[in-house]
């Protein structure tokens, strides 16, 4: 199996991040923490498979702290989602930051053992926020995610580099 090619964000990756942020969360802006981001200003990288993005993450440095604000790959079971995150814990560590941070929310049964097998913990439970989150920031959130589940609340996982 082919390896990946994983490179920084550039200019050129901004219309197929923004059609692809748009597709699987309504629009470019993502809701992590209480604060509204613009996926399309953000730092990050893309994964490409024979030259076909496949994969991307965003980020965003916080005192201590990178915080993934997306990560979404195209492909299963190829590495992708490892990959790219291993990239930006290379980044953190390489800028002096000490800690990851991620969220997800009470329906991504798929994320949540996703980041646990690359040795995050649950670091916060928002029981209610994305409910709340759909009232005041962004009421396109969708109100059933995967396998039905109601999505209603945000897990936030952490790990110490």
């Amino acid at each position: 199996m082919k390896r990946l090619e994983i490179r920084p964000l550039q200019e050129d990756d901004k219309p197929w991040i923004r059609a692809k942020i748009s597709e699987n969360w309504g629009s470019t802006s993502i809701v992590t923490c209480g604060k509204i981001y613009d996926t399309t200003t953000l730092p990050g990288y893309v994964a490409f498979d024979e030259k076909k993005p496949v994969g991307l993450l965003c980020y965003k440095m916080h005192d201590d702290a990178m915080e993934i604000v997306v990560l979404d790959c195209t492909i299963a079971g190829r590495g992708c989602g490892t990959e790219l995150m291993y990239h930006a814990e290379k980044t953190a560590k390489n800028n002096g930051y000490r800690k990851m941070k991620v969220t997800t929310t009470n329906d991504n049964t798929n994320a949540l053992r996703f980041y646990q097998k690359l040795e995050y913990t649950i670091s916060a439970i928002r029981i209610g926020a994305i409910t709340e989150y759909r009232k005041t920031l962004k009421p396109e959130i969708a109100i059933k995610g995967f396998h039905g589940i109601p999505i209603r609340d945000e897990i936030e996982l952490e790990k110490i580099l």
